[in-house]
């Protein structure tokens, strides 16, 4: 049967834990290094700790090889195995029979356990170092990979607890529903995101509020512009009537009254017949015109 480094994984910590929580004996750490940030040179696959006092106190590392290949190219690297030996109280391989063909390559006091079905067995029982080396950058490695430990059990149990949490999978139904409105009402960023009921009530009266003001800006701005046309032409106008010198003119006077006010035959008989030199006279006579009030003979 071929095994996969994950496989063996599970194994060694269904060997050495009681899956109990905070009552088992051991704790089984992965990836651990021999030091922190730039002091990082080697990894062991696995490390188990026990610790109970009943127990001694030991600390393991194991070494996980799946394939002929991998292992002899591990045993190119005796600073690795001295490395283990000096720092842990047992230094294992965890390996299938077809990978070690034979107990005399295994270094100088490793241990070798095999895989059989479901469970590790032991091949050849690891010597035992009483005074292991423990200095600072390796009790830093060992935090380290304790924290990521604690970090992946906290990270798989929220999942779980997500997975089978109707409440939250409703709340995530809601949240959806608001964003989807916050989108719909032009808001699709909102910052920042409100952290309780009253703040996303808030939120929605505001998003509601901002497209009905919108509408009426744009119901403003259209007035505006009409209102603005309506200015261009007025000032056109009085550029003109402004100009009393030119007012004198009675074609001058014909136009303005045909271009702004009543078109009729009259108002321009009526223009003519009060065409004066007093601008002021004639300023009002263009109003009157213009509002179509004709003037009395």
């Amino acid at each position: 049967m071929n095994y996969t480094s994950q496989e063996l994984m599970l194994l060694i910590k269904d060997k050495y834990t009681s899956h109990k929580g905070s009552f088992d004996p051991t704790v089984v750490l992965e990836e651990v290094p021999n030091g922190t940030g730039g002091h990082q040179s080697r990894w062991i696959d696995a490390a188990v700790f026990e610790m109970w006092p009943s127990k001694g106190l030991s600390r393991s590392a194991f070494e996980i090889k799946v394939s002929r290949q991998d292992f002899l190219h591990e045993l190119q690297q005796p600073e690795k195995h001295l490395w283990c030996k000096e720092c842990f109280h047992y230094f294992w391989f965890v390996a299938p029979k077809d990978v070690v063909k034979s107990l005399d390559e295994l270094p100088a006091g490793a241990g070798w356990m095999y895989p059989s079905g479901t469970r590790l067995c032991i091949k050849k029982h690891a010597a035992r170092n009483d005074s292991p080396r423990l200095d600072d950058k390796l009790l830093a490695a060992f935090m380290r990979a304790a924290s990521k430990r604690i970090d992946t059990i906290g990270e798989a149990a929220k999942r779980e607890l997500n997975a089978n949490n109707p409440e939250l999978s409703k709340a995530k139904e809601y949240e959806k529903a608001v964003v989807k409105f916050m989108t719909d009402t032009g808001r699709e960023y909102y910052h920042p995101w409100p952290k309780d009921a009253a703040g996303i009530l808030n939120m929605l009266y505001e998003a509601k509020m901002d497209k009905g003001l919108k509408q009426d800006r744009e119901h403003l701005e259209t007035i505006a512009r009409r209102f603005q046309e309506s200015i261009i032409s007025l000032m056109n106008m009085f550029l003109v009537v402004a100009n009393k010198g030119l007012m004198a003119r009675n074609e001058l006077g014909e136009h303005i009254v045909s271009a702004y006010g009543s078109p009729s035959d009259e108002s321009v008989s009526i223009l003519k017949k009060h065409q004066k030199d007093n601008w002021q006279e004639i300023h009002d006579l263009i109003l009157k015109l213009l509002e179509g009030k004709e003037p009395k003979q």
